[in-house]
């Protein structure tokens, strides 16, 4: 339950991160930050080179022989250092050439600020993989709750109180940051010291002590993929910078920053479930039945969150970023039903394909999807604006969603009609949560009282017709909660998963 309540708190606190932000710097300045989190963004993908992947990977792989364990997180933290100090040296340097080419060549009097964040966020995504592999993401997670709070603490002082803007926002980021990287470092190591060997541990044949090598050629494939999910969330904003100007970023980088939030509860439940289905850790057949009840759960959450999220967008928009960002409806709106589901969705699928060793199928599907991506932003955004950078996004990442789903049913021999029948029973229940908010949106002006009618109303109306069609049962909260204790793998089977 502790975890639960850290993984909330940092929701909490980024949301409020997020509103402060939005409101005290204004849209331009705040179209600039979001520029100079997508540079950071940009880079972080290429500090990693997958290597927080392959390192969960291989360290879910060999749990059982501790040493081996030892080896692929001091080898793993080694090379990520040299490709750390190389790239970010070699961005700093370029810093003033892409800053002019994007029409910001203020960005380069933060050049020291940015440089900084870029070590630390790639620490960060390096502690990351290792707590995933060692089945420590509830560990992590209260080093994030301090990250969070710190930077909350700093954009209070910072930016509402002094008015320091931009300098104060990536400053109060920088320190909660290494707060984290501090807190992870004495919790890996304490989690290192307790790990205890099995007598036979699975693949004990394998002895070899050069652990890097097997890392970068896992890690290429992973680097591939997050460049291909770079491209979908990153370069529109960097287009967009181009042809539109701040102004028009900014509008569009508030969708960007709620869908950051409420993608956080698929990517904790990824992130706890994906070493499961790596071969030494349990059976197949609990395997599929962890992840019908995984993406059961995503869709009774997800699904309903997009819809209602679509039709109360004025209002949240209004409430949470004030009335000047209201010319990003149409692009929240699109956001929210044609992305968070679908990434929601394949969040779990990803973690996965990846610990199955089908990351190089992932890099092919994304690869391909992102380069049409980019060229439907470059025709789109001149003619359109924001709204053609949303459209491009869809017509591609809807696709290699699907292919994620074909390809983890035959790799986990899942029925795809079980699947469909799963999604057609949420569907189902939101089908007649709308047929409730909808007028009721309609007939609610004031934003406040609209917000706090339709979701509460919208919510148990669509918890009662989920129940009786099935979607969701009481055993889900069993799941849920063994999924927060990680003694031990969380048990689908018994969590009624088998009702689907």
């Amino acid at each position: 339950m502790l975890q639960a309540v850290a993984k909330g708190g940092v929701m909490l606190a980024g949301s409020a991160i997020m509103v402060m932000l939005a409101r005290g710097l204004g849209p331009e300045e705040y179209g600039k930050l979001g520029l100079i989190a997508s540079l950071v963004a940009t880079m972080g993908f290429i500090n990693n080179l997958g290597l927080a992947g392959s390192v969960a990977r291989y360290i879910s792989d060999r749990i059982h022989a501790p040493r081996d364990v030892r080896r692929i997180v001091c080898q793993g933290m080694a090379v990520t250092l040299v490709v750390l100090a190389v790239t970010s040296t070699v961005f700093f340097l370029l810093l003033p050439a892409v800053s002019r080419l994007l029409g910001a060549p203020e960005l380069t009097g933060y050049a020291g600020m940015i440089l900084l964040l870029l070590v630390l966020t790639a620490l960060v995504r390096a502690f990351y993989g290792i707590f995933q592999g060692l089945g420590g993401l509830d560990k992590q997670a209260y080093a994030q709750l301090l990250q969070i709070s710190a930077y909350l603490t700093g954009v209070i002082v910072l930016v509402a109180v002094l008015g320091y803007g931009i300098r104060g926002a990536l400053t109060a980021q920088s320190v909660g940051l290494a707060l984290q990287i501090v807190c992870s470092l004495f919790l890996v190591i304490s989690m290192l010291r307790a790990l205890r060997g099995s007598a036979t541990p699975p693949n004990a044949a394998d002895t070899s002590c050069r652990w890097w090598p097997r890392l970068l050629r896992y890690g290429l494939p992973l680097f591939f993929v997050d460049a291909g999910f770079f491209i979908y969330r990153q370069s529109d904003i960097l287009l967009i910078q181009y042809f539109r100007g701040s102004e028009q970023l900014s509008y569009y980088y508030i969708q960007y920053r709620v869908i950051q939030m409420l993608q956080l509860p698929a990517m904790i439940l990824a992130g706890v479930i994906g070493p499961y289905f790596s071969q030494h850790r349990i059976s197949e057949d609990r395997q599929r039945a962890l992840f019908s009840t995984s993406i059961r759960l995503v869709m009774l959450f997800y699904f309903p969150a997009a819809v209602g999220l679509a039709v109360l967008a004025d209002a949240i928009i209004v409430i949470m970023f004030g009335a000047a960002y209201l010319p990003g409806l149409m692009v929240f709106r699109m956001f929210a039903i044609g992305f968070l589901p679908f990434f929601a969705l394949s969040a779990v699928i990803s973690q996965a394909l990846n610990f199955r060793g089908q990351a190089a199928f992932r890099a092919w599907v994304l690869g391909i999807s992102a380069a049409v991506n980019i060229g439907l932003n470059m025709l789109l955004i001149p003619r359109l604006g924001i709204e053609g950078a949303a459209l491009a996004t869809q017509l591609t990442y809807i696709p290699a969603v699907l292919l994620y789903i074909r390809e983890i049913c035959r790799e986990l021999a899942f029925p795809r009609r079980l699947f469909i029948m799963q999604a057609v029973r949420v569907l189902a229940a939101v089908a007649g949560m709308l047929v409730v908010i909808v007028p009721l949106r309609l007939l609610v002006e004031n934003h406040v009282v609209a917000l706090a009618t339709c979701v509460p109303v919208g919510a148990l109306v669509y918890l009662a017709l989920a129940r009786l069609s099935g979607a969701w049962t009481a055993h889900d909260i069993a799941f849920l909660r063994n999924l927060f204790n990680q003694r031990r793998a969380p048990d689908a089977a018994s969590a009624g998963q088998g009702g689907v």
